[in-house]
């Protein structure tokens, strides 16, 4: 009998059950898992997140929930075949499905359980996937946080609302080319989907903005860094870190960076943290001259090579 894909509400308890099973083998067993457990079930109930099942033989075997599509493609949040149905084949059958209701798919997140690794690499592929990572970051209370300095005329100073313009066109010319430009997608437009991001940011999407924690580095004419923090659940969110091309390496994003931080140790904010892509080798660098920790990850998840024409990071 040929694989269905239907809607959540076609069988909500194994969806629940199915999307559990997913985050465990996506985290591993532990308090991680627990909390996006959490957030997922809450996500589910109140219809905030899209998803479907794949139902072999009358029973539910898979499960996949993803954001909403946008011009790039959908991306795969979670994309789930319990062990006794998870073949290379059914997956391949299970993403097919998926297109078909989706459209493309832009993001698929990993691994994919019941296959070895080397499978799965063949697997993805051979659909045309290339392989990237994300990692979390900690910032230890008592790291030591020097004085930030920057070169004369440059001028380090904290952000303000009438920022927000040349926010977004520093954060064009910073993401430009690079995997991260993709990964929270908005429009095709780059400036567009700039001022979508810094918009969001300082809108309080992902948590309401820390002022002490938000800096800037001005030259005369433009903003060449900044920094944008958030506060969330999990600590206070570095949530943007911004450079300009023609001023990498000068000192610029180690001076918002610390800047940020110093002033958020000052207004007694949570632990700072953020999110790097692997093989982003100039910003893990900084991170930890910083001292920054990795404290989670890196995530194993792939990108479709055709929707986001990018090389494939070092892994």
């Amino acid at each position: 009998m040929a694989a269905l894909l239907k809607p959540v509400d076609y069988d909500r308890p194994a969806a629940l059950r199915l999307g559990r099973a997913a985050i465990v083998a996506r985290d591993g067993p532990g308090a991680e898992a627990d909390r996006s457990i959490a957030r997922f079930e809450v996500s589910v109930g109140e219809g905030r997140l899209p998803g479907g099942i794949l139902v072999r033989h009358g029973g539910a075997c898979g499960v996949a929930f993803w954001d909403d599509p946008c011009p790039l493609g959908a991306s795969l949040d979670l994309f789930y075949l319990e062990p006794a149905a998870a073949t290379a084949d059914r997956y391949r059958e299970f993403l097919r499905a998926l297109e078909q209701l989706l459209g493309p798919i832009a993001f698929v997140a990993g691994p994919l359980a019941g296959l070895d690794l080397g499978t799965e690499a063949e697997l993805m592929a051979g659909l045309g996937f290339a392989p990237y990572g994300r990692s979390e970051m900690r910032l230890p209370p008592d790291a030591t946080l020097p004085e930030p300095r920057v070169a004369a005329p440059l001028q380090l100073r904290r952000m303000v609302p009438g920022d927000q313009p040349e926010l977004a066109r520093l954060h064009a010319r910073a993401y430009r080319g690079s995997l991260d430009r993709y990964l929270f997608w908005n429009d095709d437009d780059e400036e567009v989907d700039a001022r979508a991001v810094v918009g969001d940011l300082l809108a309080g999407r992902w948590g309401p903005l820390i002022p002490d924690g938000s800096w800037v580095v001005a030259a005369a004419d433009r903003l060449v860094g900044a920094v944008l923090s958030v506060r969330t659940e999990s600590g206070s969110l570095i949530g943007d870190v911004m450079v300009d091309p023609a001023c990498r390496g000068t000192g610029v994003g180690r001076a918002c960076l610390l800047a940020s931080l110093r002033g958020m140790r000052t207004a007694n904010e949570p632990p700072a943290f953020l999110n790097v892509t692997e093989g982003n080798e100039a910003a893990l660098h900084l991170y930890a001259r910083v001292g920054f920790v990795r404290s989670l990850g890196p995530t194993h998840d792939w990108y479709n090579t055709a929707r986001v024409p990018v090389p494939a990071p070092v892994r």
